[in-house]
């Protein structure tokens, strides 16, 4: 079970990293066969170095782009590293100078500079590649000897050109939404109400292969994760922006409560730019003398954006635009400070 979700929360298991829960999961992949082929329709490829599960959302989300990742100049660099791979053999060995040729661009342009670095991070992370030798210095400026490790052709999924959202069925996308995702709203109307139908077939095959459950509610269905030991991330984590944005998450509460705010049918309430920066405003001065100095210092405009990032994340608001869609997830995720914090 706990290996199950070591492979749906990383991109490669490595023998030569994990060696242990590399042969556990090798040996023993059967057992997840009939839930990752049958329910997800993801494929393991085993390797006799790496193993790798192609995942695919069910909807697409926010939380899909590599967290680090912060432009799309970011992603086309990685894009460009990886066909620059393509033409070399595993264990082949270049230049990091090499590297900066292939992609061409103009590296006197500090964001080109920043992409490249947090590319070169991502990938020697990964990883996909090996250093092997570098001559110290800025990282920006100094040479470093590089190895291929081969992998990299297996970083996009194989089935990413052919599979069309439209195309997946809906107990695919169902599975796909609540094991990535952990929650499906009322307004995906098919998926909602296939929860609604198979709600104990769902709770029984979640339990079974990750010991999770599953809450229907007037307006969404949520996976109820009940150890979120082997999860890349969950929320809220032990970080002061995932605090904040729990008040955050309570002060809208408050307000709908007390009639400022007044949701829609489904729940749901929208908010304009203004609005929100109402919002962060009296957040702070309700509870910023509580908070870590970093926090305290940060402007107005830098804590709406680490806020909404986090709860879009984790699919508690939508950004359309010029407004913000608040889902009724909001309501039932919040936080404040106890007398002992004070």
């Amino acid at each position: 079970m706990d290996k199950l979700k070591y492979l749906l929360n990383n991109y490669m298991v490595y023998k030569n990293r994990d060696e242990e829960i590399f042969y556990e999961i090798k040996d023993n992949c059967h057992n997840y066969k009939e839930f990752l082929e049958d329910y997800l329709k993801y494929k393991l490829i085993s390797r006799p170095d790496f193993l790798k599960l192609e995942k695919m959302p069910g909807t697409n989300h926010f939380s899909m782009g590599i967290q680090c990742f912060t432009s799309v100049l970011d992603y086309v660099i990685f894009f460009k590293l990886l066909y620059f791979l393509d033409n070399l053999e595993k264990g082949n060995q270049f230049l990091f100078s090499q590297l900066k040729d292939s992609i061409n661009l103009n590296w006197l342009d500090g964001k080109n500079r920043l992409s490249l670095i947090r590319v070169l991070k991502f990938a020697l992370d990964i990883p996909i590649i090996k250093e092997l030798e570098k001559i110290e210095g800025n990282i920006e400026e100094r040479e470093m000897l590089l190895e291929n490790l081969g992998n990299s052709r297996y970083i996009i999924p194989s089935s990413y050109s052919h599979e069309k959202s439209e195309e997946i069925d809906l107990k695919t996308k169902v599975y796909r939404d609540l094991v990535m995702n952990n929650v499906i709203y009322s307004d995906c109307e098919k998926e909602y109400e296939y929860c609604k139908k198979y709600k104990d077939e769902i709770e029984d095959t979640l339990n079974k292969h990750l010991n999770w459950g599953i809450q229907i509610h007037k307006n969404m269905v949520l996976s109820v994760v009940n150890d979120t030991s082997g999860l890349f991330k969950s929320f809220p984590g032990k970080s002061d922006d995932d605090k904040i944005s729990l008040q955050f998450n309570k002060l809208i509460r408050d307000k709908i409560l007390n009639g400022e705010f007044i949701p829609k049918a489904d729940d749901t309430l929208i908010l304009n730019h203004y609005e929100l920066d109402q919002l962060i405003e009296e957040l702070r001065n309700k509870n910023e003398k509580k908070w870590t100095k970093l926090s305290r210092d940060k402007k107005n405009e830098n804590l709406k954006k680490d806020i909404l990032k986090i709860l879009e994340f984790f699919s508690f608001i939508k950004n359309e635009d010029d407004k913000i869609k608040i889902y009724p997830l909001c309501g039932k995720v919040v936080g404040e400070y106890g007398e002992e914090e004070e």
